[in-house]
């Protein structure tokens, strides 16, 4: 969908410069609409009526929320990143697997009809952009109606809200793999499939797979060690965890083979997941920790201030953990500008 919103956009130009605008343009737009529906998801569920600044800049920090560096060369592929901004189709599921994880879970988790079209048209979509959201998303939700649902078989029914995303990923799988199909990708010489391969394409950027993933999450997991009890009675918590362990556990899995093996094309889900697990994270952390009733006071330095003043310092050192990623994004981002658009 990327590719044809830029042909379409372009007039189907073929002239660099013009096409290099589009795609700019559309990547904006993208990160801008990440902004605003993080703000807009997070006011839904955490803040019932709340206005002000506050958690409009605090959905703005989490657009540079980035992993802790492990090695100067292989910050980026070495770790799950909850941003990303080189890969292109990435940047423009973003904003549809906020709204479909947002949906997902009225649907699912709360039993409100009033989601299903939107789950169905979103998951839709989010194939047509990129499949990776999909591969999570749907195992998930269905293991966790065995946890939650009292209605197994109800549970399984409302499963076939997926059922055309499934039949579009499999329409894709069959162009792309099957041998009896020349797909683009084999006519050009880049012949491939999938495997599974356990840490195969991990181990070739990092040199310590623990540590890259404690880097990559390192504020949820502070956020678990020290509001255990708040956040994991929170279905929507459990549910974005999930998706989380999920996308990380089909990284560590499977590999593409041939010239692809080492592009971590499997990365892109976990990516994604991580993002949903820093929003919920982050809202979750500051219900349980501050007590401000004025949300335009929920901002970077009111917070902090609030802390110190409270001496909540545990809430300090996971607070400052968040800022600490974010300035980490925002470093990273000028780097690879700096670098030439090397995103290593």
């Amino acid at each position: 969908m990327y590719y044809f919103f830029v042909a379409f956009l372009s007039g189907f130009s073929k002239n660099i410069l013009v096409l290099g605008k589009i795609s700019a343009l559309i990547m904006a737009l993208a990160i801008y609409a990440k902004w605003i529906l993080t703000e807009k998801v997070s006011k839904s569920i955490f803040y019932a009526n709340a206005h002000g600044f506050g958690i409009s800049g605090l959905s703005f920090l989490l657009l540079f929320v980035f992993s802790l560096p492990a090695t100067y060369n292989n910050w980026y592929f070495g770790q799950i990143s909850p941003n990303q901004w080189h890969n292109s189709t990435t940047i423009l599921l973003m904003p549809i697997a906020i709204i479909l994880f947002h949906h997902s879970y009225i649907y699912f988790f709360e039993d409100k009809n009033s989601s299903k079209y939107q789950v169905l048209w979103l998951s839709f979509i989010s194939v047509l952009i990129k499949p990776s959201f999909i591969f999570c998303l749907v195992p998930v939700v269905l293991v966790l109606g065995f946890f939650y649902s009292e209605n197994k078989s109800g549970w399984v029914n409302k499963m076939g809200v997926f059922m055309p995303a499934i039949l579009l990923l499999l329409g894709q799988y069959v162009i792309l793999y099957l041998p009896h199909f020349k797909s683009a990708a084999i006519l050009s010489g880049e012949e491939g499939g999938v495997a599974f391969d356990f840490l195969h394409v991990w181990q070739h950027y990092s040199d310590n797979i623990l540590l890259s993933l404690f880097l990559s999450v390192a504020f949820p997991i502070a956020v678990m060690i020290f509001y255990s009890k708040e956040v994991f009675k929170e279905k929507y918590f459990i549910f974005a965890l999930s998706l989380s362990i999920m996308g990380v556990l089909i990284f560590a899995c499977f590999t593409e083979t041939g010239r692809r093996q080492f592009h971590c094309n499997f990365i892109w889900q976990a990516i994604v997941a991580n993002y949903l697990l820093y929003m919920v994270s982050i809202h979750l952390f500051i219900k349980s920790s501050c007590k401000l009733k004025n949300h335009k006071q929920y901002h970077v330095i009111s917070l902090f201030k609030y802390y110190l003043n409270e001496r909540q310092f545990k809430a300090l050192v996971v607070y400052s953990l968040f800022l600490l990623q974010c300035v980490g994004g925002l470093y990273y981002l000028l780097r690879m500008i700096f670098r030439n658009g090397s995103y290593a």
